[in-house]
């Protein structure tokens, strides 16, 4: 994301392990923020969110799409 110009902070970089084939992604997220309070972490939902992201790359149009 740093090469899109995204910068995002430590607590945001939660994606810790990410695999993918043409119809799968599977992702290892963690988190080291405190989390209290939230039934999903924001922290865990933008990674969950980026990972969708890496699935769609494998789309042969050039939709956007945003959740």
């Amino acid at each position: 994301m740093a090469e899109l110009g995204l910068n995002y902070g430590e607590q945001f970089q939660t994606i810790a392990e990410l695999r993918h084939s043409q119809t799968e992604v599977l992702a290892r997220l963690t988190t080291s923020g405190d989390i209290r309070g939230f039934n999903i972490p924001p922290t865990l939902l933008d990674a969950a969110l980026h990972s969708l992201a890496v699935g769609l790359l494998h789309e042969d149009n050039d939709n956007l799409f945003l959740p």
